[in-house]
């Protein structure tokens, strides 16, 4: 199962290299490339959940062992909770403004928050 994992990472790091080196892209092009991206992260995030909670395999790491993938997986973490809130804020006017009524406030005057929810 492993090998197979890292064979189809790889794979997957092939794919990423061949998307940034491509020449000419055309926005569906590059919007392909952001999906693909993301769903590379998600199928690793799925992998390392269910690895990391499954005590029959995480129970045979030393205390060093996860103090390295905790470290490591942390500062991932940050990188991409960084980049999130950067581009959130950067493109918050492209995003739709969703406005969320209390069925209690219902028929009163709508007042303005200035809070925005992205979707």
């Amino acid at each position: 199962m492993s090998e197979r994992w890292v064979k189809e990472n790889q794979q997957i790091l092939d794919q990423l290299e061949a998307f940034a080196s491509e020449e000419g892209k055309d926005r569906l092009k590059v919007v392909n490339s952001i999906l693909f991206s993301l769903n590379a992260v998600e199928r690793s995030i799925s992998g390392w959940m269910s690895w990391a909670g499954n005590m029959n395999i995480i129970s045979r790491f030393d205390l060093g062992e996860l103090q390295e993938i905790d470290e490591a997986l942390r500062q991932q973490t940050k990188t991409i909770l960084e980049y999130d809130m950067k581009a959130t804020d950067r493109w918050k006017d492209k995003f739709p403004t969703i406005r969320l009524t209390l069925q209690s406030e219902r028929g009163k005057e709508p007042q303005e928050s200035g809070e925005r929810m992205y979707v």
